[in-house]
């Protein structure tokens, strides 16, 4: 949550920033700082893709593991 919260805000409001002032600015360190932060943004988002997938994983492995051992003690496995 905070990840979406904090960070996501932060990259709408640099986004939104840059937008207004890459028009007026001819700032080649801007444009690459820039650049740099869409990488660096990308790149969070993509592991924090890859933590919440494994977190649904080890989720339904617990559920799965779970309704086993209730079919089993049901004499139904």
């Amino acid at each position: 949550r905070k990840f979406l919260t904090v960070y996501l805000e932060g990259a709408e409001q640099v986004t939104r920033g840059y937008a207004g002032t890459h028009r007026v600015a001819d700032s080649p360190e801007l444009e690459q700082n820039f650049r740099n932060v869409l990488v660096t943004i990308e790149s969070v988002f993509a592991e924090q893709q890859r933590k919440l997938l494994a977190t649904d994983v080890m989720d339904l492995d617990v559920q799965i593991e779970v309704l086993t051992k209730q079919l089993k003690r049901e004499g139904i496995l």
